[in-house]
């Protein structure tokens, strides 16, 4: 029988995503608990009350009549809905410090820790194991924060058994059997003492005969067959078994179903096959690319991932590292630079290897290699945050490189990954196109729950408060009206007229205060600093930071980071504008608590995982151009994160005007985040170039040389791309033809748009031929490889002919290749391509404040010297000190391409140039000047220590006792990590900056 109030939820209760209207009563009244809980930490009032009594008893009953019945799917939602609640009402408590646990206290009299294990447990017999693993979180902190306290063995011992029920392992019995009461309690080995620990064993039994999910699907203990079923064979399964234990000792022993599929069994894990997975941000993406390379590397095979960014490459690898380094396995990024130039390409043949990169590096790897040797045993390409190829800047590129690896090994899988369910259509017709129908992995089920509402100034009495309305519990629609928002009003009064940004920075002062990890967003990056000094400045220090982490930003920057300044008081900044080393630290103390609160420019919303329980957005226009829909939720999405934070709120905040009532704020927010989404109609890839090469002409005489009205890469690849195909064809027409549909985004344009972009193009070689000298061998083979302005090419080649010997000093060599691009370079000041390549450095930045910059960045001069040579007394310190970072970030790749174009040019006019010191010289350069070195040497220490300290890899190639080759440097930075003591050479300071970056306790 079910009780009273059990059977009222049963009876309505279905999947929890179809909410019936008596679990909307019940989550109304777990969130006005919650948002009380929340108010409190921050010192706000709140609507509508909550009763923390009556929804505990609401909450319990439920548990006690689920825990009764026999496991049945049904339930599950109903399950959720107490492991939700129970979770919500108590998370924030016990995070937030707002009640005491009495000591000394067992497990099953701290109210804290018994209503958390309810929470995992209900979480876990509904099935919802990414929700356990947050409250699993919790109670870990709860546990570690008992150092002293004599009961804490038995929390460990409890932690312990949660953790294997998580896992639903029986290895785990031999090792807990006997020794953990919790243990035996959950696998009834022992019989309960009392109700309490009864409805515990109750649930744990619907947990151990679910079992939907776990390492058993993955072929644990009978990994021969699992593989046969697959149809590998003949192949060691050491390798497979050894990665799921890394999968254990990792905690990722379950599944969600979104990640298992629409059938049991994980069916999308096989060779062969194509992949597309569109799952909302925290889905777990990852480790379904992860178990794909596992595959692959499994048959010897090796992989590559492709990300957008640098940030999320670093993110990436660092990921992949852990999960694979103990089985043998190298992941590196691919070391190749943006300049055409590959610089250890054989390193993609050594047996198990993934290499991390962006497409922009990959392309030039298999631009320089027409032939397919460097990636002939590629055996899967995982392309994450794939809606990419949807991108202005990066889908032609994108798509190049997946046609082109496609091409050259066919049998090469390809996995796309894209959080963007928008973008779902286009990407599996891209696939089909491509040459394979793919599986399928998508759902908009979010693991995480999101909180949306607005933060304004609205009147409370005489004066003005920051106030945040929330949308309440239930199904919501763009054009619906809010009747009883929930709300929470600060006690500091407001000016009458204020901005957003400073309304929301007033809410994120107290939310840094309580303690709640928040995330604002602004639009600058000088607007980033400013708002974190203003956030940090009332705050009282919050932890100090380590010594290792200073050490390292003086060493790199050579003065006090804008991130140090604010970092003891829990707040940092994140923009582009930053060192990859400061970008890396901040997230770094967000992941461990160093810091609460991030202020940021949306170069953060583009796929970094960090655990935010609120992310504010304090603008809805950019340059003058209306965000939208997809953009705001993009940076309110960061709210969440699925096994760290289940409940994320999302807040836009919006200036009242005295005519309007907060409520009405709330309802005209709506379209941004209830707006239904509608499949993509915009063209991708290489489709998306040829239509901006038709609205720029580029078939006019003049355009060869102007590159007029496209952007430089966007330039640079058409005429690489139409210049190969001519040079080669007895008829170009109908060569263009046969190119451009081996396309599948050329394939989808109308059939008069494909003619009218085949003229084009046929104009534009026409165009080319005209201006290559002739046909000047050489040149033509320069300009097909890298599609540099014919005017720089032919400049090049005529004083590399002049050539008969340089200096055999390296420096002096630099500083020749230096002379002849910036003389080149300087030919060309009339040109558009120039005028909008200094555009892009800056407004104020000449050519001769260029290669100062490169100079010092390139001779490993800190960050505040170069700050020196840049600064341009038009702009401040600040500024100008941003400005540099955008350039070095971002820029200085689009210059270092000239000096890669002069390698090339070396090279055709001499051939190979294994044993020629001034061709490897030049080989490297490109690279050098992009990571900031000028030695091979300097570059192996800095890739050894993890590409973030450049100074430091400079002073480690100093060192006498430390000098060598590649294998030389790897063993000292692997004896390093194993304890051996780093020289005392090196200065302290050196050493201090060592130890933090190969994340040593000592020096």
């Amino acid at each position: 029988m079910y009780s009273p109030v059990l059977q009222e939820y049963v009876q309505q209760l279905g999947n929890y995503a179809q909410i019936a209207p008596a679990s909307i009563e019940l989550l109304e009244k777990t969130l006005a608990c919650y948002v009380a809980v929340l108010g409190r930490a921050i010192n706000a009032s709140t609507t509508p009350q909550s009763d923390f009594f009556d929804i505990s008893v609401r909450l319990l009953l439920l548990s006690d009549g689920l825990a009764r019945l026999p496991r049945d799917e049904a339930l599950d939602g109903a399950h959720y809905l107490v492991g939700l609640g129970l979770e919500q009402v108590i998370e924030p408590i016990a995070r937030l410090g707002l009640r005491e646990i009495p000591k000394p206290v067992g497990p099953l009299e701290n109210d804290l820790w018994y209503g958390l294990s309810l929470s995992f447990l209900h979480y876990l017999a509904g099935g919802c194991r990414v929700q356990a693993l947050c409250v699993f979180q919790s109670l870990r902190r709860i546990a570690s924060d008992l150092v002293e306290d004599e009961r804490r063995i038995q929390y460990q011992n409890a932690l312990e058994a949660l953790r294997a029920l998580y896992s639903v392992k029986k290895s785990s019995a031999e090792f807990l059997s006997g020794a953990n009461a919790w243990y035996d309690l959950f696998f009834e080995r022992v019989k309960p003492r009392d109700s309490q620990e009864l409805r515990l064993q109750r649930l744990a039994l619907l947990i151990r005969q679910r079992r939907d999910a776990v390492l058993a699907n993955l072929g644990e203990d009978d990994e021969a067959r699992w593989l046969s079923t697959r149809g590998i064979k003949h192949v060691a399964t050491d390798f497979w078994r050894d990665y799921l234990g890394s999968l254990d000792r990792r905690g990722i022993t379950a599944f969600t179903r979104e990640q298992e599929g629409t059938e049991p069994g994980f069916v999308w894990l096989q060779s062969g096959n194509d992949l597309l997975v569109t799952l909302p941000t925290g889905s777990g993406k990852t480790i379904i690319g992860e178990l794909r390379t596992a595959l692959a590397l499994l048959q010897g095979k090796q992989v590559i991932w492709t990300l957008p960014t640098r940030a999320l490459v670093r993110q990436t690898t660092r990921d992949l590292r852990k999960a694979f380094e103990q089985l043998d396995v190298t992941v590196e990024e691919l070391p190749t630079t943006e300049d055409f130039i590959p610089l250890f390409a054989e390193g993609l043949e050594q047996p198990r290897h993934i290499a991390v990169t962006t497409p922009e590096k990959l392309a030039s790897l298999l631009r320089y290699d027409n032939t397919g040797r460097t990636v002939q045993n590629v055996g899967l390409v995982v392309f994450d945050e794939a809606h990419t190829l949807l991108s202005q800047t990066r889908g032609t590129t994108a798509e190049f490189v997946l046609q082109k690896i496609r091409h050259q090994v066919p049998s090469c899988d390809i996995v796309l990954m894209s959080a963007f369910l928008d973008a779902k259509d286009i990407l599996e017709r891209f696939l089909v196109k491509l040459g394979r129908h793919p599986d399928l992995l998508d759902s908009d089920m979010r693991p995480t729950r999101r909180i949306y509402g607005v933060i304004t100034n609205d009147d409370c009495g005489a004066r003005q408060h920051p106030t945040v309305l929330l949308y309440p519990p239930g199904i919501q629609t763009e054009n619906a009206k809010t009747l009883n928002p929930f709300r929470l009003t600060l006690s500091e009064c407001l000016p009458q007229r204020i901005s957003p940004t400073d309304t929301a920075q007033r809410f994120v002062r107290a939310t840094t205060e309580a303690g709640l990890r928040t995330v604002l967003f602004v639009r600058t990056p000088a607007s980033t600093e400013t708002q974190a000094l203003k956030i940090a400045r009332p705050q009282a220090e919050l932890k100090e930071l380590t010594e290792h982490d200073r050490a390292r930003l003086h060493v790199e920057l050579g003065r006090r980071s804008a991130i140090e300044e604010t970092g003891t008081k829990g707040v940092a900044c994140h923009h582009a504008g930053l060192t990859p080393l400061e970008q890396t630290l901040v997230e770094k103390w967000m992941l461990d608590g160093t810091i609460k609160t991030v202020v940021a420019t949306p170069t953060l919303a583009q796929g970094v995982n960090l655990p935010f329980d609120i992310s504010v957005v304090t603008y809805v226009t950019r340059n003058g151009k209306a965000l939208s829909a997809s953009e705001i939720l993009n940076m309110v999405g960061r709210a969440g994160r699925a096994g760290y934070a289940s409940d994320g709120f999302g807040l836009l905040s919006v200036e009242r005007s005295p005519r309007n009532r907060a409520v009405e704020i709330l309802d005209r927010s709506r379209r941004f985040f209830f707006h239904s989404q509608e499949p993509s109609k915009e063209p991708l890839g290489l489709a998306r170039l040829v239509m901006n090469a038709l609205n720029a002409k580029v078939g006019e005489p003049d355009w060869v040389v102007e590159l007029g009205d496209l952007d430089f890469w966007e330039a640079q690849s058409l005429v690489a791309f139409v210049h190969s195909i001519a040079m080669d064809a007895d008829d170009v027409n109908e060569s263009l033809i046969v190119q451009l549909e081996s396309f599948p985004s050329v394939q989808q344009l109308g059939e008069e748009t494909k003619r009218q972009v085949v003229d084009m193009l046929q104009e534009l070689a026409d165009n080319i031929q005209q201006v290559v000298s002739g046909g000047d061998p050489v040149l033509t083979a320069v300009l097909r490889r890298t599609g540099m302005p014919v005017e720089v090419l032919g400049n090049f080649l005529s004083q590399l002919h002049s050539v008969h010997s340089v200096e055999s000093s390296p420096q002096i060599q630099m500083l020749w290749a230096d002379q002849i691009v910036r003389t080149s370079l300087e030919r060309c000041s009339s040109r558009k391509w120039y005028v909008r390549l200094m555009s892009d450095a800056g407004s104020d930045v000449d050519l001769k404040t260029v290669f100062s910059t490169i100079f010092l960045w390139r001779s490993g001069a800190p960050m505040a010297e170069i700050e020196t040579e840049w600064q341009s007394g038009r702009t401040s310190e600040k500024q100008s000190r941003i400005k540099l970072g955008k350039f070095l970030n971002h820029r200085l790749s689009a210059f270092a391409q000239f000096w890669g174009a002069l390698a090339v040019c070396y090279e055709e006019l001499f051939g190979s140039y294994t044993t020629d010191m001034l061709g490897m010289l030049l080989k490297g350069l490109p690279v050098f000047i992009r990571e900031g070195v000028s030695s091979w040497e300097q570059l192996e220490w800095l890739h050894s220590i993890g590409d973030l300290d450049r100074v430091l890899a400079h002073e480690l190639s100093r060192v006498g006792d430390l000098t060598g080759g590649q294998t030389l440097i790897r063993n000292h930075v692997r004896n390093w990590k194993r304890g051996h003591h780093i020289p005392r050479e090196l200065d302290e300071h050196y050493r201090m900056a060592l130890s933090g970056a190969l994340d040593l306790s000592h020096y």
